[in-house]
């Protein structure tokens, strides 16, 4: 017997995403020395854009030495639905009625609070830590059609004009759940 699992969760290099115009990504130091994550990560942007709704997508990866960016976990969060109470059960499909829609005005910046669920890794001494933030994942979910429609009925799209913004202003940033050494945990 064989046991199927979610293509999704497999490892590979995901170094293109880089390369794509539509995303940002950062890319830490090299570590000094091994960091060990575990539990669920959130990833704070704050960003603005032209149109009612849109998508933001975060990789978590783990880059080796020779520059293999190997995805560890990802979270979504359509904007529509920013507004609820706790960002870890937003994918999951929890309160859905409460949906506010964006301005379109770009002047306005947002902020977003996207849950990643259950991540546990060891950065190793030389890895890197990437974070990658994408609006659009290709056949991984139902399009957004950056527009006021339902997603499973729209048939028209707007393209979006988005910025990602960091300053004093609009501190976006990621916490991630670092666990201490052996030698801390007295």
């Amino acid at each position: 017997m064989r046991a199927w699992e979610d293509v999704q969760t497999f490892q590979w290099d995901r170094k293109h995403l880089g390369a794509r115009h539509d995303v940002v990504t950062y890319t830490s130091s090299p570590m000094e020395h091994d960091l060990t994550i575990g539990g669920d990560l959130l990833a704070v942007r704050y960003a603005s854009t032209d149109v009612k709704d849109t998508d933001w997508w975060v990789h978590v990866s783990d880059v080796d030495e020779r520059g293999r960016s190997n995805r560890l976990t990802l979270g979504a969060l359509r904007a529509r639905f920013r507004g609820l109470e706790d960002p870890r059960y937003r994918g999951r499909g929890s309160n859905f009625e409460r949906e506010a829609l964006l301005s379109g005005n770009p002047a306005d910046g947002v902020k977003y609070e996207i849950g990643v669920k259950g991540v546990a890794n060891t950065f190793k001494n030389g890895h890197r830590i990437r974070i990658a933030i994408m609006n659009a994942m290709d056949n991984y979910t139902f399009s957004n059609s950056d527009t006021v429609g339902d997603g499973g009925l729209v048939t028209e799209t707007m393209v979006g004009n988005i910025a990602v913004h960091h300053s004093a202003r609009y501190p976006s940033h990621v916490v991630l759940p670092v666990l201490a050494p052996p030698a801390m945990r007295n």
